[in-house]
């Protein structure tokens, strides 16, 4: 299953007239539903989603010619490998399922913008959270070194919380669904979860945070600022991740 893209730096390169189609490469170190856009959205320059996904949006408008038949539920499933240097070794496999209903495969439908948008705000939501853990740590004075690889820690396992929501919510989203109120409530899961990770972090962590470091003597009531996460929409979304805390810039 391999979605496509035009490349002109490969045009210039060989000479030719159009630009050639190149594979759009996944990153391994994502789940599959972190990298929809390029298998279910149809750009302004033409169709370059995979061949497998054009195939079910005609079986399920032409051929059948009918918006009810036993395939309204489709599991597409990524397997490849990825390359190091020059692409002469071999890094790591990639081996991923995830279940769509076949209206996600028709490349007018609203729902996939809100899809793609979700996972936008998600990414964006989650760099929030560990800008805010490494905030933390940087204000409380800790210069240890450990502060990138927390956050990274932080990351991993905030992904790894919402795998299964993303994954459930992707199997429910259907015709029956307005794509707007059904993403905001999707949101809004993802804000709660991401609170609570926060709230966990500041709760558990070992480091002192009010303390009085070489930039003057900090306190839980001039420190506090919000993390915030465009929504789908066009919504703010809050994510201050303590009503009455600290959140440090």
């Amino acid at each position: 299953m391999t979605a496509w893209r035009r490349s002109i730096p490969q045009q210039k390169k060989l000479g030719l007239p159009v630009p050639p189609h190149m594979p759009v490469t996944h990153d391994a170190s994502k789940a599959l539903w972190r990298g929809l856009e390029p298998i279910l959205c149809v750009g302004d320059d033409g169709d370059f989603r995979p061949g497998i996904i054009r195939w079910l949006e005609e079986i399920r408008t032409e051929v059948l010619d009918s918006e009810e038949h036993v395939l309204n539920m489709v599991a597409i499933h990524a397997q490849g490998m990825t390359y190091g240097t020059q692409s002469s070794v071999f890094e790591t496999g990639i081996d991923d399922k995830l279940s769509l209903n076949m209206v996600m495969f028709r490349h007018d439908y609203a729902g996939i913008a809100a899809v793609v948008d979700v996972v936008k705000s998600m990414d964006k939501a989650v760099t929030a959270l560990t800008m805010f853990v490494r905030n933390l740590r940087s204000a409380a004075g800790d210069h240890s070194g450990k502060t990138q690889e927390i956050a990274d820690r932080i990351r991993e396992s905030a992904y790894a919380d919402l795998d299964l929501l993303f994954r459930d919510r992707l199997a429910n989203f259907d015709e029956s669904q307005d794509p707007v109120m059904y993403s905001n409530a999707w949101l809004d899961e993802v804000h709660r979860l991401l609170l609570t990770m926060g709230r966990d972090y500041l709760s558990q962590s070992p480091v002192p945070v009010f303390e009085e470091h070489e930039s003057g003597r900090f306190s839980k009531k001039n420190l506090q600022s919000r993390l915030m996460c465009k929504g789908v929409g066009g919504m703010d979304r809050n994510f201050s991740l303590l009503d009455d805390g600290w959140i440090p810039v």
